[in-house]
């Protein structure tokens, strides 16, 4: 999925098994200039209309929520943590 600025490729999403909390999702996320971040071992938890797949990465944490709809065309949005401080929001990624 990108935005235009960011490309995040998701894989291994059929490790979840659709309990909340499972799954060995891994994740790269890179932006314009050509740095990326490569995590697995993401968690995938399901509700109140949104999915969301969690991953660990040293003091960091990229959340990313996708809403659950029924054609899965809604867009999605990557949220970055350092400790508890938002550090980074990408929202329009498709």
């Amino acid at each position: 999925m990108s935005n235009g600025k960011w490309k995040i490729t998701i894989s291994n999403s059929n490790s979840w098994n659709g309990v909340n909390g499972t799954g060995n999702v891994s994740y790269q996320g890179c932006n314009a200039d050509g740095k990326c971040v490569s995590l697995t071992g993401g968690k995938i938890v399901c509700r109140h209309g949104l999915c969301r797949t969690v991953w660990k990465g040293g003091n960091y944490t990229y959340i990313l929520e996708q809403p659950i709809t029924e054609n899965g065309n809604a867009d999605s949005t990557l949220t970055v943590r350092k400790d508890r401080t938002e550090v980074l929001k990408v929202t329009g990624l498709k």
